[in-house]
């Protein structure tokens, strides 16, 4: 004669490898699995889109809040595919920037969200390379607009 309390072995398995799973998934940090969506896409045209790579970099006001999936060219222009948080706002007239990081030639985007709408493409006239030529060390850097 079984028990009263003794439970269906099938339920209390898939109970168990559920818990397993979500336990799995909270420990790993959840955001940062592939299957996981990391951002919101966006495309960005350029004119020149020299030495930006995926995996560099999106950052607004100086904290990274994304990063550049894939670079690839668009008749005459170079498209540039990245990844913004989805609790950042990138609007319609958003300005986008090829950076230069550090004096070995690392490069970001720098985005300045402006505008009310929810483009997810950014046209050339919106774009600017800010190149950033460095000096001795101590001294300010000399930005050039091209």
């Amino acid at each position: 004669m079984a028990r009263p309390d003794s439970g269906n072995p099938l339920r209390t398995g898939i109970f168990g490898i559920a818990l397993v799973a979500c336990l799995v998934l909270v420990s790993f940090g959840y955001t940062q699995l592939p299957f996981y969506p990391q951002g919101k896409p966006y495309e960005a045209y350029f004119t020149d889109a020299g030495g930006i790579s995926p995996g560099n970099d999106v950052n607004v006001s100086g904290i990274r809040v994304g990063k550049v999936t894939g670079v690839e060219l668009a008749g005459d222009a170079a498209k540039v595919t990245f990844t913004v948080n989805r609790d950042v706002r990138v609007g319609d007239q958003s300005l986008v920037a090829i950076k230069t990081d550090t004096v070995l030639g690392e490069k970001s985007l720098a985005v300045t969200p402006k505008g009310s709408g929810k483009s997810t493409v950014i046209p050339l006239p919106h774009h600017d390379s800010l190149h950033v030529e460095y000096r001795a060390a101590g001294s300010r850097p000399e930005r050039q607009r091209t």
